[in-house]
């Protein structure tokens, strides 16, 4: 089982020397300070926001070539041969896409009432150091909320495409164009595994009938039992985080105000002894079955 965990604290230090025995002598001023950020970025600093979108190329083979065989010549000047005319052109590639996440971002609400304790006047004479104690007190209100990020899609495709012509020539006095082979399947993009966390659309490779295919569905989790015969059974679905706030005061000079959660996003169980027997299906003869 695995989870994505989330943990944001706001630490806010007031005191210079936090509950400090004041001195004799001294006045204390009160003030309700309000501090609040809202739309902060979760994984850094506004301006320069963590990327999650991701274009990940994993393999791209691009094949272009045309030739010729054959023989071709001028006999007292009317061409005379016969010439077959070859062009090609094959692309395969695989591309690992991530992409229209947002990346999330926090909103805080911090009210304190600050206590400044200063000497009274002439208490202190030129020159002489001079001690200033604070103390706060959060008031009620404080908040931490997390906004996750959004999700978006997850695409693993293949690129396909091909194309093979070819034709011969014929001179005997004259000459004419014959077309032998004429295959063109356009360069196109299918998608092996594509989750879409907005819609809920998902494809995916599955079994049926025995054969490789890809099933298609618009329901979050995506469960599956014995995949492919080798006894993994599970489910996978996007996380979303949703975040309880609670301030942390074990610390008088730092109160912290900290909000976590966590989200299941994917079970995975095998079954061993179907694993073992599909691997042992694998094996040839006389080893194996």
């Amino acid at each position: 089982m695995k989870k994505y965990l989330l943990s944001l604290t706001v630490l806010f230090v007031f005191t210079a020397a936090c509950f400090s025995p004041a001195k004799a002598q001294t006045y204390t001023i009160q003030h309700d300070v309000y501090w609040e950020t809202h739309n902060q970025n979760m994984w850094g600093p506004n301006g320069q926001p963590f990327n999650i979108n991701i274009h990940l190329p994993l393999f791209h083979v691009d094949y272009d070539t045309n030739f010729q065989v054959g023989w071709m010549d001028t006999v007292l000047g009317v061409p005379f041969g016969a010439m077959f005319n070859f062009d090609t052109w094959f692309v395969l590639g695989s591309t690992f896409e991530m992409y229209g996440w947002t990346t999330g971002w926090v909103d805080v609400e911090y009210p304190v009432e600050m206590e400044l304790t200063v000497p009274n006047n002439y208490t202190f004479n030129p020159g002489e150091i001079v001690t200033l104690n604070s103390d706060y007190t959060v008031l009620p209100g404080a908040e931490l909320y997390s906004h996750f990020p959004q999700a978006g899609v997850i695409s693993l495709d293949l690129d396909f495409g091909m194309g093979l012509n070819v034709d011969a020539t014929v001179c005997l006095a004259g000459c004419t164009t014959i077309p032998v082979i004429d295959v063109n399947i356009p360069l196109d993009s299918i998608a092996i595994f594509y989750l879409n966390g907005q819609t809920g659309q998902f494809i995916y490779p599955c079994i049926q009938n025995g054969w490789i295919a890809f099933c298609h569905d618009t329901i979050l989790p995506i469960t599956f039992n014995n995949l492919w015969g080798i006894g993994l059974s599970g489910w996978i679905t996007l996380p979303y985080i949703e975040t309880v706030d609670y301030l942390d005061t074990s610390d008088p000079c730092h109160q912290m105000l900290i909000a976590n959660g966590d989200s299941t996003y994917m079970f995975l169980e095998l079954d061993i002894v179907q694993f073992l027997s599909a691997i042992a299906g694998l094996i040839p003869p006389p080893q194996g079955p």
